[in-house]
């Protein structure tokens, strides 16, 4: 180990000067840690504050992470350590990640800086157990401690991790008297326990060398192909690492040594606690034969002020230290039940001795039975479950409160955290009593409940997640921070057994892909909080990452998770043919490996996408089976699921069903009042849509409806939300629709002020409001500010999106129909005739936008008498809507009448009469097929 190099004296300040000196830190890190690690101040986002401790291969520091407000233990690899000792880092930090446990250190990221692999994991204030041992202690006291540490133990070695270098040195208690197992860099893998010579111990790069221990070397060997670092083996057949004076026999041997040799060191540790000396003189006779026979169980002369440990103590240890594998405990947990079920026996004959006596002194004793070791051991599994559902608080903190509200103030977001900050607490506090109960339910049903942990541990990385985005707030995720933590899972789902047990990516697997795919399920938990908070660009850069690591991971169950979120993002930013290749393959993907939540997910996501966005209704409603199914497989109720009905009701809506589609919305608005109560946001989505539907079947209802959503929104997400921006809008198409354009037209005004005043004025959702506001100008004669408003929407949108992006072509279209409208009926052809051409290259030469356009583009060349140029483009139009929407329809009646009229115009009376023969045959079918009661069809 180096010593520190010690930085020239600074001249002395001059006396009587107490204002402040300005701190050089290179010349302090160069005291702190040597010249030649001076440099780096910063470990990723993490400062430095401290070296702690510095070993033969890394170094130990105190820093401090801005993000959170806390401080981390960083554990640095030296600069000269080579390759092998960076994957043995790595692996100590994926075996921790694996781990959520009171009695083990938490790990929270690693990474890279300055070509040093480091890892940020729980600082944990105290002193080490080695230290500890340095004071005498009773032999209860002894097992009090070390009970804990076993219980670290053995929750490793319930996710198939082994330690391999247990000591006393690498447990640790903390102020309140926790103990805590760290130092997991030996951990080694299936890969190491299935290949004979690939099991040898390691020595703990990380660790600080101590009087008592020999330091080993090892020879790495390069990384395999698969990237996989827990899977690696790094040491050569034949190498002897560790720490001896634990080490168990079969590690001395270089054998292959499983969670049975985590059981002999634990037991060397709690002999020496216990009798003040190591139970075995020679250890040379261990490390050349592994023939070594234990000292006679007795107390060290400095110890000798202490009780004798008792028989059955002495045989549980000699049982745990047997030179054997085979001829020790099976399990680590069985060790810890052998002393505990010792423990309580004793704890029975203290109470019945001590019955015995008040009964014997004529004492009153009632209620005093001999189940009270039940009641100290569920007292015991209580204390260490509640810790569980309490380390929620780790993260949601009064320091993380007032750090969160000061930085949303300084973004103008008060308002709006006063609203996202008791929904966190409720959430925080419904997941801290759905952990705790899940812990205390694992003692009876162990695999439902590993499960239920599962379940809650992935709501934790989203909430985790999403306070890590909100740390950082733009005006984007202020707007959308209300509605990202009312989106926070439902912790219900975790209490539904056959939901999960039917999740395939709950079952078990091997650990070390595991531990890989716990890390990229938390990258996809931050791909979650970003698109949550609207931070799209953001979100696809880091959900393509993850497909790629994905793919490399080699796992068909977490790829297809990652191509889903790939697939949301990109239909989010309007990305919507690219969008539907990445969530088809999203879905045959899951198809494949049963991953039934994931397969519904995306068939929802496309039948909105393809069936809506893309205009191809049909196969909407055919992804929209998919979804249902898929749901149905999972355990879910398709009738009762909002999400489909409310996406069954666009798909009804798109294709001219109203009266359906507002049965739909009405199911899909009570299911969200029932699940989610009458103020949260989702809720005013719906009213939102049922609202629309309403307005569009001339039901006078929708301007109740849009104003109780306006209402609810307001409540929840403030007056100055996007989403009362869209009740205003609906609710001016509700009023102009009705007639009662002037009232429609402050409603619109109303609402493009307040969505700009949120998103700004390049805002690309400004344009369907600005376009809606001029038509209703229109309407009302002020046809100069209609086109300055239809002008400002292609703007827009060419800025946001593009001149070719379908969304700027329907603009176009309508900026050209408004420079017809007002006079310049040549410059509207043109600009209609180059949509046209635009829309069929782009989009699709049978998308309904050209018929839009085409039919635009026939009206003004009619205008003009260019009634021969008219005809192709009617004829056109009819053989577009007779494909999208059948040849009985109402439309299709309207085309055939306006083409008779070119006809007549032309003085072609047989075409014109066979047109409009047509369309009374048409609508003579639909006054057939009409159900009795019904309105007819608007002519």
């Amino acid at each position: 180990m180096l010593a520190p190099t010690v930085a020239p004296d600074q001249p002395a300040e001059p006396a009587g000067n107490l204002g402040l000196q300005k701190i050089d830190r290179k010349r302090v890190l160069a005291s702190m840690f040597g010249e030649r690690d001076a440099e780096p101040e910063l470990y990723g986002r993490f400062r430095v504050v401290r070296r702690l401790g510095r070993g033969g291969m890394g170094t130990v520091l105190e820093a401090h992470d801005p993000q959170l407000d806390r401080p981390v233990a960083i554990k640095v690899l030296h600069e000269r350590a080579n390759g092998g000792h960076q994957q043995r880092l790595m692996r100590e930090a994926q075996a921790l990640a694996q781990l959520s446990h009171p009695n083990v250190v938490q790990v929270f990221e690693t990474g890279e800086a300055s070509g040093r692999l480091f890892i940020a994991m729980e600082l944990v204030r105290g002193r080490s157990l080695k230290d500890w041992h340095q004071q005498p202690h009773a032999w209860l006291e002894c097992l009090e401690v070390y009970l804990q540490a076993g219980r670290g133990l053995a929750a490793a070695h319930g996710v198939e991790i082994v330690h391999r270098d247990f000591k006393p040195a690498n447990c640790i208690i903390d102020e309140a008297g926790r103990v805590r197992v760290l130092d997991f860099g030996l951990a080694r893998g299936r890969a190491d326990r299935d290949e004979p010579g690939g099991d040898e111990p390691i020595h703990d790069p990380t660790r600080l060398a101590t009087s008592d221990e020999h330091d080993g070397t090892a020879s790495a060997r390069g990384s395999s192909a698969s990237g996989r670092v827990i899977d690696q083996r790094l040491t050569q057949s034949g190498a002897l690492l560790g720490t001896p004076a634990y080490m168990a026999p079969e590690q001395a041997r270089r054998a292959t040594a499983d969670a049975r040799a985590d059981q002999y060191s634990f037991c060397v540790a709690l002999y020496e606690a216990i009798y003040g000396q190591r139970p075995f003189v020679e250890l040379s006779s261990l490390f050349e034969h592994g023939d070594h026979e234990p000292l006679p169980f007795a107390i060290a002369a400095s110890h000798a002020d202490l009780p004798r440990a008792p028989k059955w103590l002495r045989q549980v240890l000699a049982r745990g230290l047997a030179p054997r594998p085979d001829d020790r405990f099976a399990t680590m947990e069985a060790l810890l039940d052998a002393i505990e079920g010792h423990l309580r026996a004793r704890r029975r004959r203290r109470i019945v001795l001590a019955v015995a006596g008040s009964l014997a002194a004529g004492s009153a004793v009632v209620g005093v039975g001999l189940g009270i070791g039940v009641e100290v051991r569920d007292a015991r599994r209580s204390a260490e479950c509640e810790a569980l559902g309490a380390s929620i608080g780790e993260r949601w903190d009064d320091p993380t409160r007032e750090r969160l509200a000061a930085g949303f103030a300084q973004v103008g977001g008060d308002s709006t955290w006063a609203r996202v900050e008791p929904r966190l607490a409720a959430w925080t506090g419904a997941w801290r009593e759905a952990r705790t109960d899940a812990c205390m339910a694992a003692y009876d049903e162990p695999e439902p409940a590993r499960r239920r942990a599962s379940c809650l541990d992935r709501g934790r990385w989203e909430l985790e997640a999403l306070l890590d985005v909100f740390a950082r707030p733009d005006r984007t995720t202020v707007i959308e921070a209300v509605t990202a933590a009312a989106d926070l899972p439902e912790l219900e789902r975790c209490r539904d057994l056959d939901g999960l047990a039917a999740d395939v990516s709950l079952r078990p697997v091997e650990p070390e892909p595991e531990a890989q795919g716990i890390g990229l399920r938390r990258e996809l938990a931050r791909v979650l909080a970003l698109e949550r908070a609207g931070r799209y660009d953001e979100a696809l850069a880091l959900a393509g990452e993850s497909v790629e690591q994905a793919r490399a991971l080699a796992d068909p169950v977490v790829e297809a998770e990652a191509l889903a979120k790939l697939g949301t993002v990109q239909w989010r930013r309007a990305e919507f043919a690219q969008a539907e290749q990445t969530l088809q393959q999203a879905h045959f993907l899951a198809g494949r490996v049963e991953h039934d939540r994931v397969a519904h997910q995306t068939a929802r996501d496309l039948a909105w996408v393809v069936g809506v966005r893309l205009a191809r209704p049909r196969e909407g409603r055919v992804w929209l089976e998919h979804a249902r199914t898929d749901l149905a497989r999972s355990g879910g109720d398709p009738d009762r699921d909002p999400e489909l009905l409310v996406m069954l009701g666009e798909l009804e809506d798109f294709e001219g069903r109203p009266e359906q589609a507002l049965a739909a919305h009405e199911r899909a608005l009570a299911l969200r009042e029932q699940r989610l109560g009458a103020d949260h946001p989702e809720v005013a989505d719906s009213l939102i849509n049922l609202g629309r539907i309403q307005g569009a079947l001339g039901d006078e209802r929708a301007l109740g409806t849009l104003e109780r959503a306006r209402a609810v929104a307001e409540s929840a997400l403030g007056p100055a939300h996007p989403t009362v921006a869209g009740a205003d809008h609906e609710l001016g198409v509700v009023l102009v629709g009705l007639g009662r354009v002037e009232q429609g037209i402050v409603a619109y005004r109303r609402a493009l002020e307040v969505r700009e005043r949120a998103l700004g004025p390049d805002d690309p959702g400004l344009a369907t409001m600005l376009s809606n506001l001029a038509a209703a100008l229109t309407g009302h004669g002020e046809l100069d500010e209609s086109l300055r408003l239809l002008e400002r929407a292609v703007a827009v949108l060419e800025r946001a999106l593009g001149p070719e992006h379908p969304d700027t072509l329907v603009a176009a279209i309508n900026l050209g129909v408004a420079e017809a409208e007002v006079g310049r009926v040549r410059e509207g052809i043109a600009r209609l005739r180059a949509a046209l051409v635009q829309a069929e290259r782009v989009i699709g030469p049978n998308d309904p936008v050209v018929a839009a356009t085409l039919v635009n583009l026939a009206h003004w060349l009619e205008h003009t008498g260019a009634i021969e140029e008219a005809i192709p483009l009617r004829l056109r139009v009819i053989e577009l809507d007779e494909a999208e929407l059948g040849p009985v329809h109402a439309q299709v009646a309207k085309d055939f009448e306006a083409l008779a009229r070119d006809y007549l115009r032309v003085d072609d009376a047989e075409r014109a009469l066979a047109s409009d023969e047509r369309a009374l045959e048409i609508r003579a079918e639909l006054a057939r097929l009409r159900p009795a009661g019904s309105s007819p069809a608007t002519p």
